[in-house]
């Protein structure tokens, strides 16, 4: 899986490694240097910065000290809650730190002095790639802050190097350089222990340009960077989540679900002013600050025998402050009388403590009534060797390109722009079951390391999905039916999660406005394949057959809406039936629909004809065991001189009789063009 290694930008991590260990020197990434330009893009505004190793603060420093846990990380003065949270919700999950983090480690017992080179490797997810930062190694390196604060800060090292493809992504290896985290910018050394915490706030730093470009960022981001995973956002203000108990239990299951396959989530309270951001309520909850949720339960009610033979449960969600204090003083808070409810053996198996840690309990109903934003960072399961739900995904690259050509113009805003919507990309996928969830990610490259050059922000982004015709192959030139759209936000990632029913759909991502240009990453995950791919092309191409086979004149799109008043041909007085749409040897054929004399179609047909004389033809058949019977048909003709659109017409007979009708109507609706990129 690992194979075919293309170094990025001409470093190699093994090269660098035995570089250093020969010198006997510690490596210094000159692309990121230990210089105030790493620290600021807007300048130095905290004084002088002294740079120090490990061993200079502590005689024995440590990356853990009796493992990781959410209570070793702490925000400091910078902005980067939204980066604390996803580490305390990483934190909580040892599978993914340990994917994330190598364990090699200088100081760790056992790790032998050779391997005391100075790099340690991380793992992380950027837009199409897996990036696997090498580090350095958490015992050679630290810097104390500034004047106004004797707090020391931690040094850790970020240097990119390798790059491999992995199943469509890119595997990206990173030793990291020598380069220092101020505490007092980012995060406080917990005074008991010598833990160097700061590794993955380095590589994200370097990533990004420098560490004040951290300075207010989306959790949902720092998740996906950490899984590969997919965040969904939720607007808990939206719905009657707070008024309807079974919508809240329904989210409640959900959560629980993430959580207990292993995914990371967060939460908010939304700010509506500046004023108001990290206002604290009077219930010690903060505004416009991110939240780790750390665990998620249904907690047993009752103590002694009661909490066997009582029923009842509670819907109970913790999380935890990344300041490290400031908690909720309600129901459920750590010294509430309420927890006198529930046995002591089940207080020590939720962990419940009554220090001012930032951790804390609350009832759903309660989380729900405050906490207007959620964000579940799903961990897809792509395995076939599990017992969970295995999804399909299909993974495209694209980008959003200006052109003068509006055939060829790549960049044409959201659907507001309706002139120049269709001319964005546009990824045609199957559902192929009844109904199917399909889950969809939008990604768009992180403009965060470019905010030295003053243009560091992301562009809104989002998409629509357009339900088309069934043997759609060619680019759309119309707006069809849309059928879902995500919300616009210039957020790195875009979701949504929908249930779509079997048929041919379009996605179309887009640029807010119309004419930005960036590369993004499109994600589709189904429950069965969805034969997923670009739609490049405009109109069928000319090839060497075309002088003698002729080419397409017309092209016409044929909507078969619904029929009525079927025969009842199954012995149970009805009928199962299901229509098909041909021209010119082409066939299209519906799902059969189950039961019903008078079916919804609703399926659409695109042909591209080369005889204008030759009719469309509608057929509708009974799906039979051994043999499907005929129960009529409708001939259109399809010309450029019927303007009707909408058309009812009886059914009848496949013999040339005059009087041949046979029972039920179908509705049609026609539209001809003799300009082949008009539909």
């Amino acid at each position: 899986m690992f194979s075919s290694v293309k170094p990025f930008e001409e470093q190699h991590f093994s090269a660098l490694r035995n570089q250093c260990q020969q010198n006997r020197t510690l490596f210094e990434d000159p692309g990121f240097p230990a210089v105030d330009q790493s620290l600021f893009y807007h300048g130095n505004r905290i004084g002088k910065v002294t740079w120090k190793r490990p061993k200079e603060l502590c005689e024995d420093p440590h990356l853990f000290v009796n493992g990781i846990s959410a209570h070793d990380l702490h925000q400091g003065q910078l902005g980067n809650c939204w980066f604390v949270a996803a580490c305390s919700s990483l934190a909580s999950r040892d599978a993914l730190w340990q994917k994330t983090l190598d364990g090699r480690v200088l100081g760790i017992p056992g790790v032998p002095p050779e391997l005391a080179d100075g790099l340690q490797q991380l793992s992380g997810h950027q837009v199409g790639q897996i990036g696997r930062p090498e580090l350095a190694d958490a015992g050679d390196g630290e810097a104390s802050g500034s004047s106004q604060a004797g707090v020391p800060a931690e040094e850790a090292q970020v240097l990119l190097a390798e790059v491999q493809p992995v199943d469509g992504l890119v595997w990206q290896k990173k030793p990291l350089s020598v380069l220092p985290l101020l505490t007092l910018l980012l995060q406080r050394l917990h005074p008991q222990t010598h833990h160097l915490r700061q590794l993955q706030v380095l590589s994200e730093a370097q990533l990004c340009g420098c560490y004040e470009a951290l300075d207010g960022g989306n959790t949902a981001d720092a998740l996906v960077d950490f899984t590969g995973g997919v965040s969904e956002p939720m607007d808990l203000l939206e719905g009657k989540i707070i008024q309807e108990e079974e919508a809240r239990n329904q989210l409640f299951e959900r959560v629980l679900k993430v959580h207990s396959r292993g995914g990371l989530i967060s939460c908010s309270i939304r700010a509506t002013s500046q004023a108001d951001m990290e206002a604290r309520l009077d219930c010690g909850l903060v505004k416009g600050h991110a939240y780790a949720v750390t665990d998620v339960r249904k907690v047993r009610l009752g103590t002694g025998l009661l909490a066997f033979f009582k029923s009842e449960k509670l819907s109970m969600i913790r999380m935890r402050n990344p300041w490290g204090q400031r908690e909720w003083n309600g129901a459920w808070s750590d010294s509430s009388e309420e927890w006198k409810r529930v046995s002591k053996g089940e207080r020590e198996r939720l962990g419940v403590t009554v220090e001012d840690d930032g951790e804390f309990w609350m009832d759903f109903v309660d989380f729900c009534k405050y906490f207007t934003d959620l964000i579940l960072c799903r961990l897809i399961n792509t395995s076939y060797l599990s017992i969970h739900k295995t999804w399909e995904e299909e993974v495209m690259r694209g980008s959003w390109c200006r052109h003068d050509d509006p055939l060829k113009n790549r960049s044409g805003g959201c659907i507001n722009r309706k002139a120049t919507f269709l001319q964005n990309p546009q990824y045609v996928f199957d559902v192929t079951k009844p109904e199917d969830e399909v889950l969809i990610c939008l990604q768009q490259q992180d403009k965060r390391a470019r905010s030295k050059d003053g243009i560091g922000d992301n562009v809104a982004i989002g998409f629509d999905i357009q339900r088309v015709e069934l043997n759609r192959t060619y680019r759309m030139h119309a707006i069809q039916k849309t059928v879902g759209s995500s919300i616009y936000i210039n957020s790195r990632c875009v979701f949504l999660r929908k249930d779509l029913k079997e048929g041919r759909y379009v996605i179309v991502p887009t640029t807010f406005d119309p004419g930005l240009q960036g590369d993004f990453l499109l994600r589709i995950f189904t429950d069965v394949p969805a034969a997923c791919k670009e739609l490049t092309t405009d109109e069928p191409p000319h090839t060497c057959w075309t002088g003698c086979c002729g080419y397409p004149k017309l092209v016409s799109q044929v909507h078969v809406h619904r029929a009525d008043g079927l025969q009842a041909q199954d012995s149970d007085g009805a009928s199962d039936p299901y229509v098909i749409i041909s021209c010119e040897g082409e066939k299209v054929r519906s799902p059969v629909h189950k039961n019903t004399q008078s079916p919804d179609f609703d399926v659409k047909a695109v042909f591209y004809r080369k005889k204008s004389k030759e009719p469309i033809r509608v057929q509708i058949y009974n799906k039979n065991l051994l043999k499907d019977s005929f129960m009529g048909q409708a001939v259109l003709s399809g010309d450029l001189s019927d303007l009707q659109q909408l058309h009812t017409l009886r059914l009848r007979d496949k013999a040339n009789r005059q009087n041949n009708d046979l029972p039920g109507l179908v509705s049609v609706s026609l539209t001809t063009s003799d300009v082949l990129t008009n539909i």
